[in-house]
């Protein structure tokens, strides 16, 4: 979604690149001190160039796969590893039956008015949140929790995504195995905060929208071709 001219993808690129930098330096400093060891180098200045070292080569790795990999996943499949959900992951998909209920800002009997029976299957919640979303998207509010849900969306991905790798990498590389197994639980925590987080964003970020339609109903019913599907 865009609003007045700013594109959302490109606003939510930092800071997915600040949780990579952060993985990077993680590993870093989990898996230390092992490129540089046959180094002939002074021991103060090998364990400066050492973390730096790994934690570029790493980030540069890392920003090479989020470019392909999130490139390569649909909106869809993103969606499904950030909700840990494979059917209906979209948060807009429990927009009325669900998320409605827990927001004291948003009256169901104004949009029951405004659009008759609201539906109850996630396809049909879906689209019509969907609607409702592009009628207030350049309301500031909604437009920076959208965006914040995006960025959360694509962190959870990366973080997940780079669980198995980047766990595999520090038991194969880390000097203690048991400094490697802390890490590799880490980046597990990690990845279910993320999920969580996103999960949460994507409660606000429908709830802002409701409030919004509620303050303010005029929006007309969805074409049934119509799908929200944030990219």
């Amino acid at each position: 979604m865009s609003s007045k001219g700013r594109d959302l993808k490109d606003e939510v690129k930092f800071p997915v690149r600040a949780v990579i930098a952060a993985h990077a330096f993680a590993f870093a400093g989990c898996v230390g001190g092992v490129s540089f060891f046959d180094m002939q180098l002074p021991t103060t200045l090998q364990h400066l160039l050492e973390p730096v070292g790994v934690a570029a080569g790493t980030a540069v790795v890392m920003e090479i796969t989020r470019l392909f990999v999130l490139g390569l996943l649909s909106a869809r499949w993103r969606d499904r590893i950030a909700h840990m959900r494979f059917k209906a992951p979209l948060p807009g998909s429990w927009a009325f039956s669900k998320i409605a209920a827990e927001d004291y800002r948003v009256d169901l009997e104004a949009l029951r008015s405004e659009y008759g029976p609201l539906p109850a299957d996630p396809v049909e919640q879906n689209r019509l949140f969907y609607r409702m979303s592009k009628a207030v998207g350049d309301d500031p509010g909604i437009c920076n929790a959208h965006k914040t849900y995006l960025a959360a969306r694509d962190i959870a991905v990366i973080c997940w995504l780079a669980l198995i790798p980047l766990s595999m990498a520090a038991f194969m590389l880390a000097p203690r195995s048991n400094g490697a197994a802390i890490y590799a639980a880490g980046l597990a925590l990690v990845a279910i905060a993320a999920s969580m987080i996103t999960r949460n964003y994507g409660v606000r970020f429908v709830q802002n929208v409701l409030a919004a339609v509620t303050a303010a109903p005029s929006i007309s019913r969805p074409a049934s071709s119509e799908v929200l599907s944030c990219t």
